[in-house]
């Protein structure tokens, strides 16, 4: 998942549980720079021509209630001013006011506009970080190796590993020493897919928010350090794509998108049979009374939450938790929600088999 600070944001939850008390201000804005829209004229980019439109329909029901209207005026000024000098530097903003500061995490997806005023909306932010994993592609041929990350966009070039000049010799004419020749060109590539994978697992080692792995470049050399990585990034490996070296960032995504997309769906599959299995032993519990009272009780070692939810009250209030008590969430999508989708759409993993206590 995306490897985010999340302890500004559980202090926030923690200190406002009482919407009525505490209300915040949630705006979650897709300040993408690379979109278009987005490099208009300060104060008439899309994102902030929706914003005041957004505020303005907050802002209407509470006509009526003086207090409730004074606290959201507040708010309002207070993120008004946090913005005006923001200068976005990922593709979306989650931002929660209160009165007492203002949390920011910028994201590096984009994530679709809104707000909110009462009760922190997080249900965007932790799907985000859920649907989102960090994928790194290392492309080697004969002669390099190129190493890029992203989010199924992949723009930031991280390394490019040069090997020795007996990388990619001349092949000679056919003669009598060919065996001896192939012999020792197969030793040097050996060695050279050694070297490369030594340096993938470095950086698999070194950024542990990468989670995902694919290899690609010249087919034969991709599979040669597929083989010679170690078994701890091995795991992390998505499979070997057609992706020639000199891609650009759009066609490697591209064609690294399909193959991420079936690896997820797995996934998704492998952790609905883990709560299934979980459940036989009763070691798992689901529906959205369960699920809610094993989080609030700490007794949820993961928590599942079904894609098709159409309950955003309740998407909202186990997200909470889920941040609130550090438990991760994976949200399943397909065929693989279905038992989640017929017993109220969410479930939990338990550390031991036992039975949330009901709330008095």
């Amino acid at each position: 998942m995306l490897a985010l600070d999340t302890t500004a944001l559980r202090a926030l939850l923690e200190r406002d549980a009482d919407p009525g008390d505490r209300p915040v201000l949630t705006l979650v804005l897709p300040v993408d720079p690379s979109d278009p829209e987005n490099h208009r004229r300060r104060g008439s980019e899309r994102w902030r021509v929706q914003l005041r439109n957004d505020l303005s329909d907050l802002a209407a029901p509470l006509q009526e209630d003086k207090a409730a209207r004074t606290r959201f005026e507040g708010l309002r000024e207070r993120a008004e001013a946090w913005l005006a000098d923001h200068e976005a530097s990922g593709r979306s903003l989650v931002l929660h006011v209160d009165e007492e500061e203002a949390v920011a995490i910028e994201l590096p997806v984009v994530l679709e506009q809104e707000a909110g005023f009462g009760e922190p909306r997080v249900a965007a932010l932790v799907r985000a970080l859920c649907d989102h994993r960090l994928y790194a592609a290392v492309l080697v041929d004969r002669e390099e190796a190129r190493a890029v990350t992203g989010h199924l966009g992949f723009v930031d070039d991280l390394a490019t590993i040069e090997l020795g000049p007996e990388w990619g010799m001349p092949g000679p004419t056919r003669s009598g020493h060919q065996f001896r020749f192939e012999a020792r060109q197969e030793k040097y590539q050996a060695k050279a897919h050694a070297a490369v994978a030594a340096e993938v697992d470095r950086l698999l080692d070194e950024t542990p928010a990468i989670e995902r792995l694919v290899l690609g470049g010249l087919e034969t050399e991709a599979h040669g350090v597929a083989r010679a990585l170690a078994a701890r990034s091995h795991r992390r490996l998505v499979g070997v794509v057609a992706i020639p070296m000199d891609s650009s960032d759009a066609e490697l995504a591209e064609r690294v998108r399909p193959h991420a997309d079936a690896f997820e769906r797995q996934q998704d599959h492998e952790a609905a049979a883990a709560f299934e299995a979980a459940r036989g032993i009763g070691r798992a519990v689901s529906g959205p009374e369960r699920t809610v009272r094993a989080l609030e009780q700490y007794l949820a070692r993961d928590v599942l939450v079904s894609a098709h939810l159409g309950d955003t009250d309740l998407v909202e209030r186990v997200a909470r938790l889920t941040v609130l008590t550090g438990v991760e969430v994976r949200f399943l999508h397909g065929e693989a929600a279905a038992a989640l989708d017929a017993d109220g759409g969410v479930g939990a993993r338990l550390y031991y088999a036992t039975e949330p206590a009901p709330v008095d």
